[in-house]
């Protein structure tokens, strides 16, 4: 099967330009994909919007944009999602989606106009761990500073930094080496997924 990614945008850091007001979520889906150069690769922005505005309503209606992505045939899923919420996001996510193909969670510390924006390079990392089969056994992962994260384990320890996230527990299960994903710990035993009648 030919490889099919997806990336679905909700705003954030990583979508952010300049205006009169600060910088705000301005950046589309299709901009953040277009800049990747892939050629098999759908675009779609579920909503956009800061992160702290991300709550359990919002988790359940990417679930539902990511279940609808697998039955479209993609093989594997990138969100680009602000990084105050990320972690709980991608944790939201590991008890509603069933992680049939990878999906990846990423953003950024610093925003695309900045010296040193990370965005980027976290961008495609996500690409890179997005397209290895193996990590769909994981659940859903956090890819920040070439690092790949458990939702289980993942938190922000820094408020600036780009290497702001860090599994205190076990550190990353894996790392991107070169452009392509290097697993270095086991996937972890599956969750029972929350029942999604009445959601």
């Amino acid at each position: 099967m030919s490889e099919q990614l997806t990336v679905l945008g909700t705003g954030g850091t990583i979508s952010t330009l300049p205006g009169a007001d600060g910088a705000i979520p301005r950046m589309t889906a299709d901009e953040l994909a277009s800049s990747l150069g892939v050629d098999r690769i759908r675009s779609k922005d579920v909503f956009t919007r800061s992160s702290r505005e991300i709550g359990p309503a919002e988790a359940w209606i990417l679930a539902s944009a990511i279940e609808d992505e697998i039955r479209g045939g993609a093989t594997g899923v990138i969100v680009t999602h602000g990084t105050d919420t990320i972690e709980e996001t991608a944790y939201a996510l590991a008890l509603l989606v069933d992680a049939r193909i990878p999906i990846v969670l990423t953003g950024a510390m610093r925003s695309p106009h900045m010296p040193g924006a990370d965005g980027s390079a976290n961008l495609r990392a996500a690409a890179c761990t997005a397209s290895c089969a193996e990590v769909a056994d994981y659940g859903p992962v956090v890819v920040l500073h070439d690092e790949i994260h458990l939702a289980s384990l993942v938190t922000k320890t820094h408020g600036v930094s780009v290497a702001a996230f860090t599994s205190p527990a076990a550190g990353p299960v894996g790392r991107i080496v070169e452009n392509e994903p290097l697993l270095l710990l086991g996937p972890p035993r599956r969750k029972a997924l929350l029942s999604r009648r009445g959601g």
